[in-house]
């Protein structure tokens, strides 16, 4: 199944065939992303379109890590770290250290 998804998607499925798969998914056994991830990486994973999720890296970053996706600056490059993204999709509040 996952093979004709990658077809249609190339991008997605190195993120996706990368993680690791239980038969049984628990809230304490996370997917494996890589430790930092581009933004239509992220935006793939969290199913919005691109300029949103660059959106909510912008609100995090503006807003000093008190909103928004956890975001980081290499340079002129925007980074999602894997940690960050998870908190994220739980709903957890963002924090400045992300």
């Amino acid at each position: 199944m996952l093979r004709s998804h990658c077809a249609v998607l190339p991008p997605a499925c190195v993120i996706f065939s990368s993680m690791k798969t239980n038969s049984t998914p628990t809230s304490t056994s996370p997917p494996n992303y890589p430790a930092l991830l581009t933004i239509a990486e992220a935006a793939r994973v969290l199913r919005v379109s691109r300029n949103h999720a660059y959106q909510l890296a912008n609100q995090y970053l503006d807003s000093d890590g008190t909103a928004g996706l956890p975001a980081i600056k290499l340079g002129r490059l925007t980074r999602i770290p894997e940690d960050g993204l998870i908190r994220f999709m739980r709903g957890e509040q963002p924090t400045a250290s992300a």
